[in-house]
């Protein structure tokens, strides 16, 4: 109950206490190579513990102190590996089920494809397919120790990927929990929202009789295009015209499709692995779409936001540079301003609630007359200005070459 900033201060202050209770002198520390972006996922999945003591990132041998700049962008590099096969393997761990949805799954051809790496292709396609056949205990055991990541991440207010409401609510379904146990229930709108262009043709009188309801082929990168196919348990009778089918009939296809066994295992030990950090009532506290959005954090920038919630050192907002700048940001496309934003503050994205949720402070810009172009400091959410640029469009070439250099460079002065 009560809105969703004092449930979060509830949840933070379990975060505390949790972290108070393990407070030994020790931390969880997590060392990525700073010249090799590829490994940085691999690295963390086998150094995560997930044992509540304070976390911080270090690259390599460098000496510091990680204050929140430096986590932000290991988060933002590990979002980016988590969705692209890493080195040595066919398939990233997480996916889209359906293109350009924007929302993530785990990926059920992960169990398979790591299996056809020791198998003949033709051996493998005519194995009966079921997915309990090749449980590999390796790639099963990565789930787990990435739902341990995301679990250290939503302590740390750190934003990774956003998960679909169908996996978050897995992830809050509570067996003892009656309120869950509702809350929780898969539904067609969480079908929708992974496959909405199947969906629409699967609710739309027109196309719906041309349909096969009794099984569905998810798609695949690996495989056969036919090789992942489901039975659905359902009846076409039950869905073709002129039969109008009840909205619970849809809620059970969608729960027979979303819930299936190739994808059921991994997110069992994702679950587990999660849980294992997340050992609180978390569903009594967020829903499934909070989770959603505490999880992968906000889905666009909105520069107005960002700009009223901006402080300024050394000057004010009237400063003729201050203007400059910000006459150069509203003209930058979604993703450039993400750019610029992950270059600032280590995520491409703002926390949940927009910039005035940003830690352990708000945006700031302060001007330097010892800089020339534009400098970072992700620890501190400041980016630093000359104190003299002549021009509208040196201004834009200042921003537009602080871009290029981020592209270049692994880690800003965080």
């Amino acid at each position: 109950t009560g809105n969703f900033k004092t449930r979060k201060f509830l949840f933070d202050i379990w975060v505390l206490s949790e972290r108070s209770r393990f407070d030994d002198g020790r931390i969880e520390e997590i060392v990525v190579d700073p010249n090799s972006k590829d490994t940085v996922l691999t690295k963390s999945l086998s150094q995560i513990q997930g044992n509540h003591r304070p976390f911080q990132v270090r690259f390599g041998s460098e000496v510091g102190i990680d204050v929140g700049g430096l986590r932000r962008q290991w988060a933002a590099i590990l979002s980016r590996a988590l969705v692209v096969p890493p080195a040595g393997k066919l398939t990233p761990m997480l996916r889209l089920w359906e293109e350009d949805t924007g929302v993530y799954d785990v990926n059920y051809e992960s169990v398979w494809a790591e299996r056809m790496k020791y198998q003949h292709r033709q051996e493998l396609m005519s194995v009966r397919r079921r997915s309990g056949d090749f449980n590999d205990s390796a790639i099963l055991e990565s789930y787990r120790r990435l739902g341990m990541i995301f679990g250290v991440c939503l302590m740390e207010d750190l934003q990774l990927v956003r998960m679909s409401k169908c996996m978050c609510k897995f992830l809050l379904w509570d067996v003892e929990s009656e309120h869950t146990a509702s809350e929780c229930k898969v539904t067609w709108a969480d079908f929708e929202e992974i496959f909405p262009q199947k969906a629409a043709h699967m609710k739309n009188p027109d196309t719906r009789e041309h349909i096969d309801f009794t099984e569905i082929s998810l798609p695949s990168e690996v495989f056969s295009e036919d090789f992942f196919t489901l039975d659905t348990r359902m009846k076409d009778k039950d869905f073709h015209p002129p039969v109008d089918p009840p909205e619970e009939k849809f809620n059970e296809l969608a729960r027979n499709i979303l819930m299936n066994n190739h994808a059921q295992d991994i997110r069992e030990h994702f679950k587990e692995g999660f849980c294992k950090v997340i050992d609180c009532k978390l569903g009594e506290l967020f829903s499934p779409a909070e989770v959603q959005d505490l999880l992968g954090g906000s889905t666009d920038i909105d520069i107005d936001d960002w700009e009223e919630n901006t402080v300024y050192s050394s000057c004010s907002r009237q400063h003729p540079v201050i203007h400059m700048f910000w006459k150069t940001i509203h003209g930058l496309s979604q993703e450039e301003m993400q750019q610029l934003c992950e270059f600032a503050t280590g995520q491409p994205t703002p926390p949940v609630g927009g910039f005035r949720e940003l830690r352990p402070m708000l945006f700031n810009i302060k001007l330097n007359p010892s800089v020339h172009g534009i400098t970072a400091h992700s620890c501190a959410n400041q980016i630093e200005l000359p104190i003299r640029v002549e021009s509208l469009s040196d201004m834009k070439l200042i921003i537009s070459t602080g871009l290029k250099q981020r592209g270049n460079q692994f880690f800003n002065t965080g």
